[in-house]
């Protein structure tokens, strides 16, 4: 629950989504509607690769992704394939989105 309390005093309670907490908790990185920029800039940090968007506009693409932190850069970028309809490929230079 996350209590948050206005300007004029009273307070507001809502549940929180704890899906981010317990994927990371178990293993996983998990993105719930999140633009592939963000998605790319977090694997890019976790992987130390660079992520170069071909078509800028694939951006603000928003997504659901999510898969095991032990997997490897290739098998993330296979289902990043299959479940986002993008093409995201490992080159010399980068990861290739497109």
């Amino acid at each position: 629950m996350n209590a948050t309390m206005h300007g004029d005093g009273l307070f507001s309670v809502a549940e929180e989504n704890m899906d981010p907490y317990e994927y990371w908790k178990n293993g996983y990185l998990y993105f719930d509607d999140q633009p592939l920029e963000a998605i790319a800039k977090a694997q890019s940090r976790w992987y130390r690769v660079q992520f170069v968007f071909e078509n800028p506009a694939l951006e603000k693409k928003r997504l659901r992704f999510f898969c095991l932190r032990s997997e490897d850069l290739s098998r993330a970028l296979e289902l990043l394939n299959h479940f986002s309809g993008i093409e995201a490929k490992q080159q010399a230079d980068g990861v290739h989105i497109k």
